[in-house]
């Protein structure tokens, strides 16, 4: 299915700054109000196969796995 980001909850700023993102993405997400109404996740399967498809501007990723199969590499917003 499609997901929108509709809302966010609790200190952004604070996780952001736990995750060690920088000053300069911590506040252009501000400006974007975290993404609500913006970023989306696009989730696809069949069988064991998942696709997700992430869209949170400036970050554009694709995230590929497959269930069952232990730990697996995907992407991120890093790369």
């Amino acid at each position: 299915g499609d997901w929108i980001c509709s809302a966010v909850e609790g200190d952004m700023e604070a996780f952001m700054v736990a995750l060690e993102v920088g000053w300069a993405k911590r506040s252009a997400a501000y400006l974007i109000n975290y993404g609500v109404g913006i970023a989306t996740r696009g989730i696809r399967h069949v069988g064991d196969d998942f696709v997700i498809h992430v869209d949170a501007r400036p970050a554009v990723f694709v995230q590929k796995f497959r269930a069952g199969a232990g730990w697996q590499k995907t992407e991120g917003p890093d790369g």
